[in-house]
């Protein structure tokens, strides 16, 4: 794209037209918003090495989530793939120094990119850049405002070629966020500065279309709409807007005769004094659907005193798996921290019901709470074929207490708002709603991969859970 170059980084790169686009796009403001698997990160790599290598000495700054794992895990992975795949057609090695203690790399024409994270976004401020690049900026989390990342990094492109100062943004479509918000108000303003193209997973023709449809089947209907159309859906408050506790929708009437001998799977939140709360859930043995078929929460007004602590709720766990007509599960998922609470589960089990499989949420990725509220939604409202999470109409549909059980808590549930009551993407802590909910999510994650609970394997945002475990 230069006449420095000696080699056709568009022949090389191989964009499809909505990665072409933005590479080619001059505008200040460029948003890439795609589909899974639309090559987000791959258009993100190659709009830097365009960037970086059409004018000498420009420096870029390439931003993920985390540093170790985002920036250099993933973003500088890509970079230098690209770079190799040049060297190869080029016979020529463009990379002059990687510094990894900076992360920092310096190509032949002396143009610079840095590799950094924008979770502490203050920590951005002091060096100029000509371009930046900030991959999956929807993903911030409940402890990074994008917009204010977006504005500290837009104040530090203030490099020598200022007419040429660009900011790229790629990231998925996930409800109007304020990302994907700042550029539609543009847009309707007609602010020439801003940019958009948006790439369905369809739009990448080099991503299997069987794998899409792969995908599309694990998905809930508004997952495809938004992760496999990019369209982007008004937010809710709720977060599960899909379930419907009526009779014949997510509830259905069942009986302990009838559910006696299918799969048993527990599901456990540890309190303290409140929000202790263990769900008996019940897999139907042909259809795999999960239905929640009894609850037990404890509450102050269970006793006397109106204390409730783990010991009382250990004893309570013990009673009720004893009951005979409901026995012991063969999977139990609970609340990774509370270690000492797990290791008795364990011995309780080992001595009662050495088969239990007893488990707590380990990687990162199930550990994230958005992870399980969006498989739960998929169990919900599947894209294809009937719900696959479904609840005993017999269960309690009042919020009693200071632990409401998990009826009202599905309802009730709702993402935290904004100073004018626009949802976020996180949960406050304070709401009695999660722990019911959370039993559930650690259920239903933990157990993603055992196939014999699973008609369709659940599957996370974006992740592709390649193995299965034995049942």
């Amino acid at each position: 794209m230069s006449g420095e170059l000696t080699v056709d980084v568009g022949d090389v790169f191989r964009p499809y037209p909505a990665q072409a686009r933005i590479l080619v796009a001059r505008q200040r403001y460029l948003l890439f918003l795609g589909g899974i698997a639309a090559g987000k990160t791959q258009t993100g790599a190659m709009w830097t090495l365009t960037r970086a290598l059409e004018r000498s000495g420009s420096r870029v700054l390439v931003l993920g989530r985390t540093e170790r794992n985002d920036a250099i895990g993933l973003l500088w992975a890509r970079v230098r793939d690209l770079l190799s795949a040049m060297t190869e057609r080029s016979g020529v090695n463009w990379i002059k120094k990687w510094d990894g203690q900076a992360n920092r790399l310096t190509l032949l024409n002396d143009s610079v990119i840095a590799f950094r994270a924008y979770a502490q976004p203050d920590k951005l401020r002091g060096p100029e850049w000509d371009a930046a690049w900030i991959d999956e900026l929807s993903a911030a989390g409940e402890t990074v405002d994008p917009l204010y990342v977006l504005d500290v990094v837009d104040g530090r492109l203030r490099g020598t070629t200022a007419r040429h100062r660009q900011l790229l943004v790629t990231m998925t479509a996930k409800g109007l966020d304020p990302v994907a918000r700042r550029f539609q108000e543009a847009q309707r303003r007609k602010n020439k500065r801003y940019y958009v193209v948006k790439a369905t997973s369809y739009s990448n023709p080099y991503t299997p279309r069987r794998d899409l449809d792969d995908w599309r089947s694990s998905m809930s209907a508004r997952r495809v709409k938004q992760e496999i159309y990019c369209i982007l859906l008004k937010p809710e408050t709720a977060v599960w807007p899909e379930f419907d506790p009526r009779v014949g929708k997510h509830c259905i009437e069942v009986k302990r005769a009838e559910f006696a001998r299918w799969p048993h799977v527990a599901g456990i939140d540890w309190g303290a004094t409140r929000g202790n709360v263990c769900l008996e859930i019940r897999v139907h043995p042909v259809t795999r659907q999960w239905v929640v078929v009894d609850e037990l929460v404890l509450r102050a007004a269970d006793f006397r005193d109106g204390q409730v602590n783990r010991q009382r709720f250990r004893a309570a766990i013990k009673a009720w798996w004893g009951d005979k007509q409901r026995g012991y599960p063969a999977h139990v998922v609970s609340d990774r921290a509370i270690t000492g609470e797990n290791a008795w589960l364990r011995a309780l089990c080992a001595k009662h019901s050495p088969s239990t499989s007893v488990r707590t949420l380990v990687s990162k990725d199930e550990q994230r709470r958005h992870n399980g509220v969006e498989m739960l939604r998929d169990a919900l409202d599947p894209s294809e074929g009937r719900p696959r999470l479904l609840f005993a109409s017999s269960l309690e549909r009042s919020a009693i207490g200071e632990t409401p059980g998990i009826l009202p808590s599905m309802q009730n549930l709702h993402w935290a708002v904004d100073r004018v009551g626009r949802p976020q993407t996180w949960i406050p802590d304070s709401q009695v709603w999660r722990d019911a909910t959370d039993a559930l999510r650690y259920a239903y994650v933990g157990c993603r991969m055992v196939r014999s609970l699973h008609q369709v394997l659940p599957r996370f945002i974006g992740v592709g859970d390649l193995e299965s475990e034995g049942d």
